[in-house]
């Protein structure tokens, strides 16, 4: 995650029902860009990337 020009790595974990969470230490603002990256358990690499609004 990059917001306000600094850079934070997130855990995340799984939760139900099929969903990811991790915990900031403080609200996203507008315009913070997310970068999210996952190895699924086959190998295959995934990553998604989308700005806050």
């Amino acid at each position: 995650m990059q917001d306000g020009g600094k850079t934070a790595t997130v855990q995340l974990q799984p939760a139900e029902p099929n969903k990811l969470v991790g915990a900031l230490a403080q609200p996203l603002g507008s315009g913070a860009r997310v970068v999210v990256s996952a190895t699924m358990a086959d190998g295959h690499a995934v990553q998604a990337r989308f700005v806050n609004n």
